[in-house]
């Protein structure tokens, strides 16, 4: 192979893993320490996670919205592990964590 890339290795492998805990017809929102990355991931969880409704909260380093914006999960890669108020942890994956918000079951 050439021109591998071990960035977007380690963002497929998390959302790969993430993903799992996420029902279909969910919304969730993927969140990373660093807005390209979180760009990176929101476009690859886009293919990796059919029958599921992502909700930005970056676009190309630009804010939208102010996380957790609502969303039923958070996808947290490479960022905190205490969860966001009105969520709780589901599982950690490597690259980090699933939390579903209270009351979305």
């Amino acid at each position: 192979m050439d021109r591998t890339n071990p960035r977007l290795a380690e963002e497929w492998r998390f959302l790969w893993l993430a993903g799992g805990w996420v029902p279909r017809g969910a919304t969730y929102t993927v969140l990373a320490a660093d807005r390209n990355r979180e760009m990176s991931l929101y476009m690859i969880s886009l293919g990796l996670l059919p029958g599921r409704h992502p909700l930005p909260v970056s676009y190309h380093g630009s804010p939208l919205a102010e996380p957790p914006n609502g969303a039923d999960f958070l996808l947290f890669f490479s960022c905190g592990s205490a969860p966001p108020s009105g969520y709780r942890i589901v599982q950690a994956v490597e690259g980090g964590y699933v939390y579903r918000r209270e009351g979305s079951e």
